[in-house]
This record gives C-alpha cells, structure tokens and sequence, in this order.
C-alpha cells in the first residue's frame, strides 16, 4: 500500500468463524473450497475413505454448537494521496 501512495495505513485482524452443526454441512462447506479439485480428482473408494478418516480426525473439535470454522479476517485502512 506504501508503494502505491497510501498513508496512514492501518492494519488489524479479527478472528471471525462460525459454526457447522453436523457434519453434513461440515463436508458442503469444505467441497466449496480450494481443496475440492483435489477431493473430488480421488477416486470414489479413495474419497470415502479419506471422508471417514477425516471425520473421525475431527470428533475432538465439534461442540454442542458444531464444529468451529476460524476465520481470520485482516482489515486495512489507509489514505490515498491526491
């Protein structure tokens, strides 16, 4: 931002996230990601065993709520000089 003429920059990150209640939705949100080209590229027997392998990975993580999906989000705010 610096090289482009901003000032003032400021820069701070949130974590934001949210929750997947089962693991229904868990598997809808990662095969809308930038692993999904690879998942779905497995054959079928490969897939479904990784997908149970995962899941029982993630039994640790989930919740009441679900399993938590951490987000952090890096806002910037900066000048631009005229």
């Amino acid at each position: 931002m610096t090289r482009t003429g901003f000032k003032g920059i400021e820069i701070t990150t949130e974590q934001l996230g949210f929750y997947l209640p089962d693991t229904t939705a868990y598997w809808q949100e990662i095969s809308q990601t930038f692993v999904a080209g690879r998942l779905f590229s497995l054959d079928p027997t490969d897939l479904e065993r990784f997908k149970t392998e995962h899941f029982s990975e993630l039994k640790s993580l989930w919740t009441e709520q679900g399993i938590w999906i951490d987000i952090p989000v890096h806002f910037s705010v900066a000048k631009k000089q005229s």
